[in-house]
């Protein structure tokens, strides 16, 4: 769950005041791990504003999956992925980014 930056500045603001931390946590309501990286977050970044997660990049080029799809309109998901050396799942995942649906059966 994300909490509100104002939210998070009044709990550290009550835990400066000299409270607890296991009395801030029980009266806000978040656990106290909460509390410690929210006071972690305050020495390194000197922020508490939500940080952007971080992930890997989308490893299908969604252009070229969509040219590949206009180029071969039969292909199965399999034969996708194996194209461009990934899974099936991630295949179906760019697919769906593109509003693409393929329906068939491997057994046809």
């Amino acid at each position: 769950m994300t909490y509100e930056l104002d939210f998070r500045k009044r709990v550290i603001a009550y835990v400066q005041e000299g409270h607890t931390k296991k009395e801030t946590s029980k009266l806000f309501g978040i656990s106290p791990n909460t509390l410690y990286l929210w006071e972690k977050q305050l020495r390194e970044l000197n922020s508490l504003e939500c940080q952007p997660r971080k992930r890997k990049p989308f490893k299908i080029p969604l252009e070229k999956l969509e040219q590949f799809v206009q180029q071969y309109p039969d292909a199965f998901l399999r034969e996708i992925a194996e194209h461009f050396d990934c899974s099936v799942p991630s295949v179906w995942t760019a697919l769906k980014k593109l509003d693409i649906t393929l329906k068939k059966d491997d057994e046809l």
